[in-house]
């Protein structure tokens, strides 16, 4: 997840740091987009956050570490109770199945992070000083964003995570060139180019796992 870095221009050391601290966090959520297992997939997405948080502090824009902070929770959460999973049934000395259930902590964590989510954009739009209809308008983009991010992470099929991909960082990449914040348009852009890479390449991959598969029940009859 991605937020608009706001700059002050007489702190320059701490700008610079602040987008290292950034490319950092994209890096960590295009790596993310290769993986296959929704484990890594949760831990590359803590490490992108906590990057991105020290970007904010950095910059002094507490207003954005709200949201961090809650992308920040529901990844620790998603990812403790993954493992929590994982784990039992590696205790019980089962193979733990491909397609994740849905348990209630899931849903408690996806609901308390959509409420969060628009409970902090709308805080924030009324407690500003001033805002016009397109700033009102536009502002909504990171919330919905983060929540086709949440629903990305909600479940565990890998392909879909990767499709979500799409259209959560396009809602980015629009939010970024209404704000015009050149670095973010710049690594949004290579990003959304990652995504579809990875998603192009999954597919080649299923297909030639299908054909696999084909050949050898043919050569078994």
């Amino acid at each position: 997840m991605n937020f608009y870095i706001s700059f002050d221009g007489n702190n320059l050391v701490a700008f610079i740091f602040s987008q290292v601290f950034t490319l950092f966090s994209y890096v960590a959520i295009a790596i993310s987009y290769m993986v296959k297992k929704r484990q890594h997939v949760l831990m590359l997405s803590v490490i992108n956050v906590i990057f991105f948080a020290v970007a904010m502090m950095l910059l002094q824009a507490w207003s954005a570490l709200g949201a961090v902070g809650v992308a920040l929770i529901r990844n620790i959460a998603f990812l403790i109770n993954d493992s929590i999973r994982v784990k039992k049934y590696a205790d019980s000395g089962k193979i733990a199945p491909n397609e994740k259930r849905i348990t209630k902590f899931d849903t408690i964590v996806f609901v308390f992070v959509i409420l969060a989510t628009i409970a902090i954009t709308l805080i924030l739009n009324f407690t500003s000083d001033y805002m016009s209809d397109l700033d009102w308008i536009f502002s909504f983009l990171p919330a919905l964003a983060t929540i086709a991010y949440t629903i990305s992470v909600y479940q565990n099929n890998i392909k879909i995570y990767r499709i979500l991909a799409i259209p959560t960082s396009l809602l980015w990449l629009i939010y970024l060139i209404y704000v015009a914040s050149p670095v973010g348009i710049l690594l949004e852009s290579v990003l959304l180019g990652v995504a579809l890479t990875s998603i192009g390449f999954y597919s080649m991959f299923e297909r030639e796992q299908k054909k696999i598969k084909e050949q050898t029940l043919n050569a078994n009859e």
